[in-house]
């Protein structure tokens, strides 16, 4: 909305402690549009830019499939130490990643690791960030809102104004992983878009993990969206 048309709508409004308009002033109010053929024009250009988004976020899903996929069978299946200790080659990886995969397994508690590994923790891969902040005290602040509803539809996050946003919510840090907490059998595992330059804040629903030193941030992405169930997490 423009400036002016704005100001036009102000000039009606009325109210003494809140600001508001009435319906059959709103009806009093011009606005300028384009002409039939300047509309047509702008609906096909946001239309080719609604088909290039979507086809993005296929890609990204299909990429993160095969990510997903890949580190599943190296960390999960341990697929390449199987491989060499049947003195084969490990499928689709180069020497020089292939030697870095033992080529026998040891004992655990968990049964059967690659020699050299350990167990570890979650907590040994990663902290919690805890700040939080309250949206409504900036309200005239657009702020990058990472919620339920907002990863469920298309893992985008929406973009809210402080007045809008009624409960505290947690700070997101660059370099952060987030994963839901809620119905933890259901797994949501999201990587925050860096690149936003608006505070970004995340439902309490979710927890935002930062990764400890030495580990990397795909790594822990990775490490959540291949566990099988989360019921443990819940005590963090």
């Amino acid at each position: 909305m423009s400036p002016e048309v704005q100001d036009r709508i102000h000039a009606r409004g009325s109210g003494t402690t809140v600001i508001g308009i009435r319906q059959a002033e709103l009806r009093e109010v011009f606005l300028p549009f384009p002409s039939f053929d300047e509309q047509r024009a702008i609906a096909r250009v946001l239309g080719v830019l609604d088909d290039k988004i979507e086809l993005n976020r296929r890609m990204n899903r299909t990429l993160e499939d095969l990510a997903r996929a890949m580190f599943k069978s190296w960390f999960v299946d341990f697929d390449p130490v199987i491989a060499k200790a049947a003195g084969k080659k490990p499928v689709g990886m180069s020497a020089q990643t292939a030697a870095l995969f033992p080529d026998r397994f040891q004992d655990s508690p968990l049964g059967p690791i690659p020699k050299g590994w350990r167990l570890g923790s979650i907590d040994s891969l990663c902290s919690l960030h805890r700040d939080q902040l309250d949206p409504a005290e900036s309200p005239g602040e657009p702020f990058a809102h990472f919620s339920i509803p907002a990863f469920d539809n298309g893992r985008e996050a929406v973009t809210e104004m402080g007045s809008a946003i009624k409960s505290g919510k947690l700070v997101i840090p660059d370099g952060s992983v987030m994963l839901s907490k809620l119905n933890p059998h259901v797994p949501r595992v999201w990587l925050p878009d860096d690149s936003i330059r608006r505070r970004r804040i995340a439902s309490t629903e979710f927890l935002v993990c930062l990764p400890r030193c030495g580990i990397t941030r795909s790594y822990l992405y990775e490490q959540f969206a291949a566990a099988p169930s989360w019921p443990t997490w819940q005590r963090w």
